[in-house]
């Protein structure tokens, strides 16, 4: 459709007609007339009070561009025609661009509005005539209720939903009331439509959130005191915030064995609540390790043939764990052992981080995510005990120029290109599950973990006379995929214990360390 721009006098002299609104039908009239020469193939007019209270008409036509809309209410403002001698070939109803602002003269205008190529649409607000500030409004098309509701800061709960990841609809925690439907909708695959009603919070909703709650408890292990996600479960906090009943439908669930062969994942079936975001997590990681098993109430989470995660294609990379809403998957906890080793008087402990941690460890303490706490982390890991903690950083520096050596080696010699890095144990893992034939490809060089780890049940021990069995090596990592690479004999044992930020959150607060409020501290030097 061609823009919308305001005539030259002289044109708008031409064809002036001193449009008057008369009454509401006038202002029906003209409005939908423009609806159809916007294209529109579908019009809904509606009235209150014989349109002396409300009168609106949505259409589906072309629309009108953001920045055209405080122009096209401008006196003789129009699409139909540039120029006097546009007069002879006008084939719409209307032309003149008198009627909008004739109208918004004596009434109070909002306009919705989106073109077919935008994103989202436009609003304009008018009161006498004087127009607003043209804001940005709707949704793109596709958008779901539940994307909508949080766009405008409205919550609605979530069990089963991972954004991108998995959106199936199926805890039926997120129901909202449509009006005008029969059933409350899944809002987190329901699209949202123009003129649709949206109840987040009605009584029904909350009587079908409360119940689908209490069936949830019904099947689950209530271990909620001992449990790794006591306080930071999220069925645990729906629980709360509903005054749900742990016990209303009974307790109908069988205690299933725990899987704890994993040298990096613990598995309890019996507080898996069957949201699949676990399942969904390591299908998008392209692994499929675990999956959905049987039908109806007889349907579990577990991996082929029952058999352990231990011995199934898991490349430990963690992410069903950070999926996981519960406690059905964690980290398999080394901080029993590292507690040990700093009590132990024969043995010297040393702590070493991995970059990441210290922009993620605050959150377990209520910091904004993403806030550097290097410096109150190495107080508290240093007031843990008699220990020293050091900054993997070094052997991260290392492992570039180790790597650079192989790969101009490589280069020189007529060795195996392209080189990959050998930094991540989960990557070399996926590597030898699925694409043995890469493993040619992989460098050499071990990780920024290992080496250090090497460097100090090596060098760093004969430096300081320490016999190597008396040093206890402890590495914090991100990733649950370290704690497999320690187990890795190949590498030669070198790190005693990897633990994830998680795990040393939880040493922290057992030490009663008040993070937030202590001091700032430097990394000692190996």
């Amino acid at each position: 459709m061609p823009h919308i721009q305001q005539l030259s006098p002289h044109v708008a002299d031409l064809i002036a007609a001193g449009e008057v609104v008369e009454r509401p039908a006038s202002v029906v009239k003209e409005l939908i007339e423009n609806a159809i020469d916007a294209g529109a193939s579908a019009v809904v007019a509606e009235l209150q009070n014989g349109g002396m209270s409300l009168i609106r008409v949505t259409d589906d036509g072309c629309g009108v561009a953001p920045g055209e809309l405080p122009t096209a209410f401008l006196r003789h403002a129009t699409s139909k025609m540039r120029s006097a001698g546009d007069l002879a070939a006008i084939g719409t109803l209307g032309f003149r661009g008198e009627a909008l602002a004739a109208i918004s003269a004596v009434s109070r205008i909002e306009v919705l509005t989106r073109t077919a190529e935008a994103d989202l649409g436009a609003s304009l607000a008018l009161e006498g005539g004087v127009p607003g500030a043209v804001e940005e409004a709707g949704a793109p098309e596709g958008t779901t209720i539940l994307e909508a509701a949080r766009k405008l800061a409205i919550d609605i709960p979530t069990l089963c939903f991972l954004k991108e990841i998995n959106e199936i609809g199926a805890c039926r925690i997120c129901v909202v009331e449509v009006k005008g439907m029969k059933n409350l909708v899944a809002s987190c695959v329901y699209p949202v439509a123009e003129g649709m009603e949206v109840l987040t919070n009605s009584k029904r909703v909350f009587a079908s959130r409360k119940i689908d709650l209490e069936l949830i408890l019904s099947t689950h292990k209530k271990k909620c005191l001992s449990c790794v996600r006591s306080m930071n479960c999220e069925l645990q906090k729906l629980a709360l915030e509903y005054n749900a009943e742990e016990d209303k439908f009974g307790t109908d669930h069988d205690i299933k064995p725990i899987d704890d062969l994993s040298p990096s994942v613990v598995r309890d079936n019996s507080k898996c609540i069957m949201c699949t975001r676990c399942v969904a997590a390591c299908e998008n990681q392209t692994i499929g390790a675990i999956g959905p098993k049987n039908r109806g109430y007889a349907k579990t989470i577990g991996s082929p043939f029952d058999v352990s995660l231990a011995h199934t294609p898991c490349v430990n990379c963690g992410q069903c764990v950070v999926a996981c809403p519960v406690g059905a998957l964690y980290e398999k906890s080394s901080v029993a052992d590292v507690w040990g080793a700093i009590v132990d008087p024969t043995k010297k402990v040393v702590f070493f981080t991995a970059p990441s941690v210290r922009a993620t460890l605050g959150e377990a303490f209520g910091l904004p995510v993403g806030t550097n706490v290097e410096g109150k982390m190495v107080t508290a890991i240093k007031q843990l005990g008699e220990v020293e903690c050091f900054n993997m950083d070094t052997t991260a520096d290392l492992t570039i120029m180790e790597e650079a050596n192989e790969l101009l080696a490589r280069l020189k010699n007529g060795g195996k290109t392209p080189m990959f890095t050998s930094c991540c144990p989960g990557w070399i893992k996926f590597c030898e599950h699925y694409y043995p034939e890469f493993l040619p490809n992989l460098s050499t060089c071990k990780s920024p973990q290992e080496m250090f780890s090497a460097l100090l049940k090596t060098y760093y021990c004969q430096k300081n006379g320490i016999a190597p069995k008396d040093l206890y090596v402890v590495s914090v990592i991100p990733c649950t995929a370290k704690k497999f690479e320690v187990t890795r004999e190949e590498l030669g044992g070198y790190t005693d214990s990897a633990i994830t930020t998680r795990e040393l959150a939880k040493m922290i607060k057992e030490a009663g360390i008040d993070f937030v409020n202590i001091s700032d501290d430097v990394y000692d030097s190996p």
